[in-house]
């Protein structure tokens, strides 16, 4: 009898991106980047799961009355199962 055992292909673990808009009641828009061409758009804080490990850009928009956050995007690394926080505060 002779068995052969291979490695099965790594399974991707998805991670979190937390999107936090201050101060709260301000549902400003922004727009999320990341590997291979995720693009996604919101308004104010958010939790997006299920996300890719890799590099994501988070650019802040306008919002009538406040001044956007500097800097107006903001880069990070998702590690697979994990969480990066991103805050924007608008003055």
């Amino acid at each position: 009898l002779s068995v052969t055992l291979e490695a099965l292909p790594a399974v991707p673990v998805p991670g979190t991106v937390v999107v936090t808009v201050a101060p709260a009641g301000v549902s400003a828009p922004w727009a999320l980047r990341g590997p291979g061409g995720y693009v996604r758009s919101g308004d104010g804080s958010m939790v997006l799961e299920g996300l890719a490990a890799g590099s994501y850009t988070l650019t802040w928009s306008e919002e009538p009355g406040y001044r956007r956050p500097s800097p107006g995007a903001r880069s990070g690394e998702l590690a697979g199962g994990g969480e990066v926080g991103v805050k924007g505060v608008y003055a």
